[in-house]
């Protein structure tokens, strides 16, 4: 009978201890969670604008394409008055808008990253068809990281009023 009391006013004894501690409850703060650090404004500034750039390039870039496709039918429309200024314009705006996305991403690669990538993404712009890959791809990651320093961006990037 000893015995038998013994053992019951130990299972108690856990039963009271257990009921005091659970060591399956969430654990509980009264801090709250502090913010994400920010980076600088200069360089969320700098990224904000680069990505602008790159995204007016990017749609220069799409109308240089639907300039070539009417081009094509004005030449095949007047053979003799279409081809000259054609010719002549077409070489030169596509030179200009290449060199405008060449610094635009060289700007925001920089920004982003350093100047040693900056350096290979205007590299990788040089060759043609894969250039548009790392063009997306580090624009992507520009907006990335504009909305997790907490600015909107739109469809043509950041506008410039809402960057810090």
């Amino acid at each position: 009978m000893q015995v038998l009391s013994l053992s019951t006013s130990w299972i108690f004894q856990e039963t009271s201890m257990a009921s005091q501690h659970n060591p399956y409850q969430a654990p509980s703060s009264s801090s709250t969670v502090p913010a994400p650090p920010r980076d600088s404004s200069a360089k969320i500034r700098a990224v904000g604008k680069a990505q602008r750039l790159v995204n007016n390039g990017i749609l220069m870039y799409l109308l240089l394409i639907a300039m070539s496709v009417t081009s094509e039918f004005a030449l095949v429309a007047d053979r003799h008055f279409g081809q000259s200024i054609v010719s002549a314009m077409f070489p030169l705006i596509a030179l200009a808008i290449f060199i405008f996305l060449l610094v635009a991403v060289g700007r925001l690669a920089h920004a982003l990253h350093g100047i040693g990538n900056a350096v290979i993404y205007c590299l990788c712009l040089l060759i043609p068809c894969v250039g548009l890959i790392p063009l997306l791809f580090l624009n992507a990651r520009a907006t990335r990281y504009l909305k997790k320093n907490g600015v909107k961006v739109g469809l043509l990037g950041a506008k410039v009023s809402s960057l810090p």
